[in-house]
């Protein structure tokens, strides 16, 4: 298992436990389940871990794509690089957030503004990890970056709307 191979198995881990921990966390609310809600904030903790992981192992999978496949993109993989650097940062900041929910959650402190914030920076760290891995989807899968372009010049095509 090369570097591009460890971070194509790594990096959908963060983009799935975001909205999975968001998910089970609003239920929680809805159906006031203490235990669903500490299973969501174990969900977002490991968002946080997975999102240490798939990071880490970008520069392995940039070297090897880059030796592998000299047409691929340098500034399509360095722009999702930055993005993905924001969204981990964004990750750390829900991982810490959510254990720090859970740990004042047993000692009795009021807990709903922090499970409303800690949802709320879960669902932006939702939508970083959507973008960041649609950025990096076109790295190689050009069918993603030709659609992303199809839908901007349909828009563009469509005549002006009447008022």
């Amino acid at each position: 298992m090369n570097g591009a191979h460890l971070h194509l198995v790594l990096n959908h881990l963060p983009v799935l436990l975001a909205p999975v921990g968001l998910g089970l966390g609003v239920y929680a609310l809805a159906r006031r389940q203490d235990d669903v809600l500490r299973a969501a904030l174990g969900v977002l903790v490991l968002t946080a871990v997975a999102a240490f992981a798939a990071n880490w192992t970008g520069a392995g999978a940039e070297h090897v794509l880059e030796a592998a496949v000299p047409s691929v993109s340098e500034d399509a993989i360095h722009v999702h690089e930055d993005w993905a650097d924001r969204s981990s940062l964004a990750a750390y900041l829900l991982g810490a957030l959510a254990l720090g929910t859970l740990v004042l959650s047993r000692a009795s402190v009021p807990r709903r503004p922090l499970v409303l914030a800690t949802l709320a920076v879960a669902l932006g760290v939702t939508g970083l990890m959507a973008y960041t891995a649609t950025l990096g989807g076109e790295i190689r899968h050009t069918e993603i970056a030709a659609s992303a372009a199809s839908a901007a010049g349909s828009e563009a095509a469509l005549p002006p709307s009447r008022p």
